[in-house]
């Protein structure tokens, strides 16, 4: 066995590499290279490459992004920034600009709304301004502003008021311009006080006003015929008959079938009778109505072109087509 009492070098014996490689090792201090000097070597070596590019090499610029792209990454940009605020900043934020928003757009339509915007770009009517003109009470000058800038409600308003009630019962004249108002507003019960009242106040106002029986006739709305009746009977009987006859192809149903009635008790007649009758039918709502149309056109189709027509459209409306689907002649 062998001993354990080996005094030779650690490591001296052979391994698995120096079993391959001989004996011999050279123990000497790396040899070392003499460096030549630069400034002796400096014309033998060759020149240092130059960084040169191609000119057919393709370029690394990136192209620039469209538009769109660009806004989407803004607005991804704006939203995330946005949701980093507190709650309440952003619920400020929101209502902010939601009422700016609204104001916006308000003054937008405004211009081009209904009927708020008629009135506002509405030519001044020169009749009413001449009437208001030669009103006497002290509140004229307002009435009239209001007048030139086609604000009708406001000069309703004033001849209204409380404060101005006593003048006005005092102008015949301002009882009729109140009376004019009303219509424009559609109130005919006010409309027929004032011309009541300004009639009786000066009865020669019936004949020096020749808008008055037109205007008379528009109280027919207000839907007391008696009353309307007793103011044209205090008018001259052409300009009522006249009123009449034009309101005979009124689009209000209210206005023209008294109108028609009345006419008829003065002994005149309707000028277009197949035209009032056209009106009746596209307006009739109920079954006996739409009847009472239809028996008086049917008579009357050999002789206008315009029956035919008429016949047709009430035959299709749901509310009547089957009321007077018997009265319709066979085609």
């Amino acid at each position: 066995m062998p001993e354990d009492t080996d005094e030779s070098e650690l490591g001296a014996g052979p391994t698995a590499v120096t079993a391959v490689v001989p004996d011999q090792r050279n123990k000497l201090s790396t040899q070392e290279v003499s460096v030549p000097d630069p400034a002796w070597a400096e014309g033998s070596l060759p020149p240092p490459p130059v960084a040169t590019l191609d000119a057919t090499f393709p370029s690394m610029a990136l192209p620039p992004s469209p538009p769109s792209q660009k806004a989407r990454m803004f607005f991804r940009s704006f939203v995330h920034e946005f949701r980093k605020l507190p709650s309440r900043t952003r619920a400020a934020i929101i209502a902010v600009s939601a009422a700016l928003f609204g104001l916006i757009v308000g003054l937008l339509i405004a211009p081009s709304g209904g009927s708020s915007a008629a009135g506002a770009f509405a030519k001044p009517d020169e009749d009413l301004i001449a009437h208001a003109q030669r009103m006497t009470l002290a509140e004229r000058d307002a009435v009239v502003r209001s007048l030139s800038v086609a604000d009708t409600t406001a000069a309703l308003m004033m001849l209204r008021a409380m404060g101005t009630k006593d003048h006005v019962a005092q102008d015949p004249l301002a009882q009729l311009l109140r009376a004019r108002l009303a219509l424009v507003a559609k109130d005919g019960t006010d409309a027929l006080d004032n011309f009541e009242s300004a009639l009786t106040a000066n009865p020669k106002l019936a004949e020096q006003e020749p808008w008055l029986a037109s205007a008379v006739v528009q109280t027919f709305a207000a839907n007391k015929p008696t009353r309307t009746n007793g103011l044209l009977a205090r008018l001259p009987k052409a300009d009522a008959q006249a009123a009449l006859e034009r309101a005979c192809m009124d689009w209000q149903g209210r206005v023209r079938r008294p109108a028609q009635d009345a006419l008829k008790a003065l002994g005149g007649a309707c000028p277009d009778v197949v035209g009032s009758l056209m009106l009746d039918a596209y307006q009739a709502e109920k079954c006996d109505a739409a009847r009472a149309v239809v028996q008086k056109l049917v008579p009357l189709a050999p002789t206008d072109e315009r029956v035919g027509a008429a016949l047709d459209a009430i035959s299709r409306r749901p509310p009547v087509a089957g009321c007077v689907a018997e009265l319709l002649p066979r085609r």
